[in-house]
């Protein structure tokens, strides 16, 4: 005889709270156990326990027939008063075969912190870097979430008109939730927390707000190549300590697993494993910071930022120099007969500018932009970073081989041969630069000198280091070589005139046929004259 028992009406709701209530204590768990290994070993005797139990102690597979007054025991007979009817009858017995059991629950070990020793677990879900923009513009919206509860329960309390006041802006933030993947604004949900202490939540939403701004911070630091290894390291210990904050901040309010956070945990695992960087502080559960100093923390934040963005100008600026003084020496170099005064104006200025900014005067690129026309440097006075980097030209040319300075009887220019008459086994002093052996050798050979002493010229060296050269007997002229001396033609002129020495300016290059040129120019009266001519 099958037993008829009347199901109450009032279990349906207190079977749906407590099926809310047991779901809410299972995601609690799974993310306590995420950072909690004692729990985790417990939850998995636990486990097995079960497993243990439902192996070996499987009740019958009969439906058990309860009495009237057994029923009605269990349930006072005053709560059947109403409901649906059940009907509870035995089974056959049954033909096939038992379930398999489940297989035990197994959980990943993982450490909370990205020690040298950590490795990533197979079963590890890695964020990828492509995630961090969606996870910023969650915290974002979170923040303005947190923010709103507070102001809501403020509207409620104050009695203001729900559907005008209140609706519409509860409709307005969810809508906008929808529009982001996973984005789920728990603390507006119906069975979020409720603001017991608006402070704690302002701190919430400070934390959620610092969390966005270190997370796109960090985004411009990797996409940036301009950017130090040190900010990139400064960027994610921000980061480690923003998401801590907000974990402790979400806890304060009995949320114990935000997903943003703990995504932002994860990507911070895996992201400093693979760039081999260390985060010491922050990353483990018993190594908090506190929320309610998040706006400290975000003065940080943003002083990081605004130093990467500084940095970030002056590469834009140099670029900018690069591309500008590259301009106008092009225009010179494919214009040899053009005027190009204000082409060499622009370039020497935005050089100068370069190297007193901070780029080195040895700068390859700058270099590689003045060769091809650093013969035609006019004869100007070049400001204390231009004269830099031509001194580190012409370095770089007394290190190669100079293929013009072989210079045979054919190729002599009529200059040539005539300034050869006047020096004709005498000696002269080239002051400046750095001395090439083969532009040397070719001088001599060309005016037939029976020396040339070239003496190299240092930024601060005194000028009285020139005279026992200049003073000697044998030497007919000093040649000073203007673009690559430190000292000015009016400093050396002076030992010059005392030892009654002419003096010619090589506003060129070391070409017999260039020097030359200005041997005739300006002293070859005087050189005729100490001949007896």
């Amino acid at each position: 005889m099958p037993v008829v028992v009347t199901q109450p009406s009032i279990m349906g709701p207190i079977m749906s709270q407590i099926t809310e209530a047991l779901g809410q204590v299972a995601e609690r768990l799974v993310s306590m156990a995420e950072g909690d290994a004692d729990l985790r070993k417990r939850l998995r005797a636990l486990a097995q326990a079960v497993l243990s139990w439902t192996e070996e102690s499987l009740p019958s597979t009969d439906t058990q027939m309860f009495d009237t007054d057994d029923v009605q025991a269990v349930v006072p007979s005053a709560q059947f008063d109403s409901g649906p009817t059940v009907v509870i009858e035995k089974t056959a017995e049954p033909t096939a075969e038992p379930p398999a059991p489940l297989p035990p629950i197994k959980f990943i070990e993982r450490s909370m912190s990205p020690t040298p020793d950590y490795q990533p677990t197979a079963g590890e879900i890695e964020i990828p870097d492509a995630e961090l923009p969606m996870i910023e513009a969650r915290c974002r919206l979170k923040a303005e979430g947190t923010r709103w509860a507070v102001k809501r329960q403020q509207k409620m309390e104050q009695g203001a008109d729900f559907k005008m006041e209140i609706e519409p802006f509860d409709r307005d933030i969810i809508e906008r939730a929808k529009k982001l993947p996973d984005c789920f604004l728990w603390v507006n949900h119906s069975s979020g927390p409720t603001v017991f202490d608006s402070r704690v939540f302002e701190d919430m939403a400070g934390c959620f707000e610092t969390v966005a701004d270190a997370v796109g911070l960090v985004r411009g630091l990797l996409n940036d190549s301009s950017v130090q290894q040190d900010d990139l390291e400064d960027g994610l210990q921000l980061l480690a300590e923003a998401q801590s904050a907000l974990r402790s901040a979400t806890e304060n309010v009995g949320y114990m697993a935000d997903r943003d956070q703990g995504r932002v945990h994860q990507w911070l695992r895996s992201a400093t494993w693979n760039r081999h960087i260390f985060i010491a502080r922050f990353m483990k559960l018993d190594d908090p910071t506190y929320p309610d100093q998040w706006q400290e923390l975000s003065e940080r934040v943003q002083a990081l930022d605004a130093k990467v963005d500084e940095v970030r100008q002056i590469a834009k600026q140099k670029q900018s120099a690069f591309k500008k003084a590259r301009y106008h020496l092009n225009r010179i170099k494919g214009d040899r007969l053009g005027d190009h005064d204000h082409d060499w104006k622009v370039a020497i200025a935005t050089i100068n500018g370069m190297v007193q900014g901070g780029i080195p005067p040895s700068n390859t690129e700058i270099r590689e932009m003045l060769l091809p026309v650093v013969d035609r440097l006019p004869d100007v006075e070049l400001p204390a970073g231009m004269r830099l980097a031509m001194r580190e030209v012409d370095r770089f040319l007394s290190s190669r081989p100079d293929p013009t300075a072989a210079t045979s009887e054919v190729d002599c220019t009529p200059e040539v041969r005539e300034a050869a008459k006047l020096l004709h086994g005498r000696t002269l002093v080239l002051i400046g630069g750095a001395r090439r052996p083969p532009a040397e050798m070719a001088l001599v050979n060309a005016f037939g000198l029976s020396g040339l002493n070239w003496i190299e010229t240092r930024e601060h060296e005194s000028v009285a280091t020139f005279e026992p050269h200049v003073a000697r007997t044998d030497v007919a002229a000093v040649l000073l070589a203007i673009r690559w001396s430190s000292h000015s033609y009016g400093e050396v002129k002076q030992f010059c005139d005392t030892y009654g020495k002419p003096l010619v300016r090589l506003p060129a290059g070391y070409s017999p046929n260039q020097v030359a040129v200005q041997i005739i120019e300006q002293i070859s009266e005087k050189l005729r004259a100490s001949q007896g001519e």
